[in-house]
């Protein structure tokens, strides 16, 4: 999904130019834009990972410890 609203944007951004020098400019406007969206979202992707490797071993953690209580309550 974001590779097509890259693409339109290039699109859309080629569309309204007349002049070939003007379309170079476009065209590496919408490249840098594209290019700063992806990093972006790469960012983002591995942020998200990050927190729920977190979350997930935090959730392990605290299973064991409550599990390890329980067992030295009751035996």
């Amino acid at each position: 999904m974001l590779c097509m609203l890259l693409y339109l944007y290039g699109e859309w951004k080629l569309s309204g130019t007349s002049d070939a020098e003007d379309e170079q400019v476009s065209i590496s406007l919408a490249t840098l834009s594209a290019a700063r969206l992806l990093l972006y979202s790469y960012v983002q992707r591995n942020m998200y990972k990050i927190i729920q490797r977190n979350i997930w071993k935090e959730c392990g953690e605290k299973y064991l410890h409550n599990n390890a209580i329980l067992r030295m309550r009751y035996y």
